[in-house]
């Protein structure tokens, strides 16, 4: 699990001390109360976040997609960027310090209930947005990790392998989330929501694909 964060990731775990702050002389730590995975998920859906929005902003002429689709993937963006800053809010109202993304309107959700029949609809759609993401730069021809000779490219100055590489990258992190959502969803009384995940999970992703609103 979290295969791809180190790649991506370069944050102190919970209980690392930061360097001493210049302007304080302290150092700082992470709060001993946090819970470690609730931490790194805060870090894989803030880094998604980073990555994804810049790209499918700089997309928009490059890629041909038609309305419909378009509209659908900024979609899945917003969806991911309003899960990491309501995650990123929660963790600092439990005392955490974190640069936060710009504020979101969406409540945040009791990430901590086990079986908050709300919070884990939403993490059956936010799965689903991952695979949509993942879906799409796979059928770009984006696979795997990026070759020696891409990142060579990249150094270069070649755009198309710059974008190539963010796209691995974006990929990996998509893939790390959905390992944490299903976690997340394994916990729960309720086994309709982890059985949900693996079913979709069978089916070939596709944009805007309906998710049922939870068990009948």
């Amino acid at each position: 699990m979290f295969r791809h964060m180190k790649f991506v990731m370069g944050w102190p775990m919970p209980g690392d001390k930061l360097k001493r702050s210049k302007k304080t002389g302290r150092f700082e730590e992470w709060s001993p109360l946090a819970n470690p995975l609730f931490l790194q998920g805060v870090r894989i859906y803030v880094k998604a976040t980073d990555v994804l929005l810049p790209m499918l902003q700089s997309m928009a002429d490059a890629v041909e997609l038609n309305s419909n689709e378009w509209h659908r993937l900024r979609l899945t963006a917003s969806m991911l960027r309003d899960m990491s800053s309501n995650m990123a809010s929660e963790l600092v109202r439990q005392g955490e310090r974190l640069i936060l993304p710009p504020p979101t309107t969406f409540t945040t959700f009791n990430w901590g209930d086990p079986d908050d029949a709300e919070v884990l609809g939403e993490c059956v759609r936010w799965h689903a947005a991952a695979r949509d993401v993942q879906w799409f730069f796979k059928e770009m021809g984006v696979a795997g990790k990026p070759s020696t000779k891409q990142l060579k490219a990249v150094r270069d100055g070649d755009q198309d392998a710059a974008f190539a590489t963010m796209a691995h990258m974006v990929c990996g992190v998509m893939d790390d989330l959905k390992d944490l959502l299903v976690d997340r969803l394994s916990k729960a009384q309720d086994g309709w929501y982890l059985n949900e995940v693996k079913k979709t999970a069978l089916r070939l992703p596709m944009f805007g694909q309906s998710v049922s609103d939870g068990p009948q």
